[in-house]
């Protein structure tokens, strides 16, 4: 698995691709950073809009289509399952892929927000950058339940543009649509959406309560999806 792991992220960091969406994600940290530097106390607000929502959806985009599509034209699958790897195993293998690229991204965008922050001599505390730090931890963390998810659509439905559909309604719209139907309805919709759960995490953690709601995430959101996958990619006819 470690092999194939390290073969598919030298693929990807090869890219053109990977290095362009670097240099246009990075153009929008020093963008958000001029946006705040008159009032800073919206450094954390669009911090949380911003790599919750816009720059999640486009980077587990780009880690979909890197990680599952070229293999679903390729047909790599057949290949490497004929080396004697388990199905299971692979699936494993390209969620962490996905993961990697994801906290890659993530990584070098705050760093470099944070550096900006510095040089531009923003009233932002090291508190409030923790703060923002943990958060975006958190929204990489939802970034790979959305790509699990995406993947468990891919094989259920063999199509890639409704698995790419399916991550764009995670991303931006389903946790936006909950949480307004919960605020109308008090039905709680959003507290139990993976959104919601990292989000109440997070509120934990920044009070000094335990993270509680981790545990559903990750057997829900994580285990539960993954498993549900694989037992679909284990009955999944693969042409040679």
């Amino acid at each position: 698995m470690k092999e194939l792991i390290r073969a598919d992220l030298r693929r990807i960091l090869r890219k053109p691709s990977f290095t362009i969406l670097l240099i246009f994600l990075l153009f929008f940290q020093l963008v958000d950073v001029i946006r705040t530097m008159e009032d800073p106390d919206q450094y954390i607000t669009l911090s949380h809009s911003s790599f919750g929502g816009i720059y999640l959806m486009i980077v587990t985009i780009f880690a979909f289509l890197s990680v599952f599509a070229d293999d679903q034209k390729s047909n790599a699958y057949a290949s490497i399952i004929g080396t004697g790897m388990e199905r299971h195993t692979l699936l494993l293998a390209k969620i962490i892929d996905c993961t990697i690229l994801i906290g890659l991204y993530y990584s070098i965008m705050l760093i470099v927000r944070d550096y900006l922050c510095r040089e531009l001599e923003m009233p932002v505390s090291v508190r409030q950058r923790c703060f923002v730090a943990l958060f975006v931890f958190f929204c990489a963390l939802r970034g790979t339940s959305c790509l699990i998810l995406s993947m468990l659509v891919l094989y259920a439905f063999d199509s890639t543009s409704i698995a790419i559909l399916t991550d764009v309604t995670l991303t931006l719209i389903a946790g936006t649509l909950c949480k307004y139907l919960q605020t109308i309805s008090k039905v709680e919709l959003y507290d139990f959406l993976i959104d919601g759960l990292f989000d109440n995490a997070y509120a934990n953690l920044s009070v000094g309560r335990l993270p509680w709601q981790l545990v559903p995430a990750f057997v829900v959101y994580f285990g539960g999806a993954f498993a549900a996958a694989a037992a679909i990619f284990q009955k999944k006819e693969l042409s040679l």
